[in-house]
């Protein structure tokens, strides 16, 4: 499993940066899921799930997507994600999980939002 090659995860100042990997499969999601949950400590505020490397989202990853931010609410934490390609975006919207999720589609969108 190559997973960690592409996957990182990143505390910046108290925001957990994961930058995931270009595909999620089934046989991978759990250790991404483990890995980020093994991050979280009390100075993380919010959760960005970077979707730099993704120019699809396939079935599997809207699934995990969904998981991570039901496990992440449970435990009180806020998630985001960002960096997402126009075609990703138009996915999200056409499935309306635009209104269930927050989503910048770039670092430059989240520092504008949050002035």
């Amino acid at each position: 499993m190559t997973v960690s090659k592409s996957l990182h995860i990143e505390n910046k100042k108290g925001l957990l940066w994961v930058t995931l990997p270009s595909i999620i499969k089934r046989d991978n999601s759990l250790q991404i899921q483990s890995r980020i949950e093994n991050a979280l400590d009390t100075t993380i505020t919010r959760v960005f799930l970077d979707l730099s490397y993704m120019s699809n989202l396939y079935s599997i990853t809207i699934t995990f997507i969904m998981h991570i931010k039901e496990v992440l609410s449970n435990e009180g934490f806020d998630m985001c994600l960002i960096n997402v390609s126009g075609h990703c975006m138009k996915q999200l919207k056409l499935m309306k999980l635009d209104s269930m999720l927050t989503i910048y589609e770039s670092e430059k969108d989240y520092i504008l939002d949050k002035q």
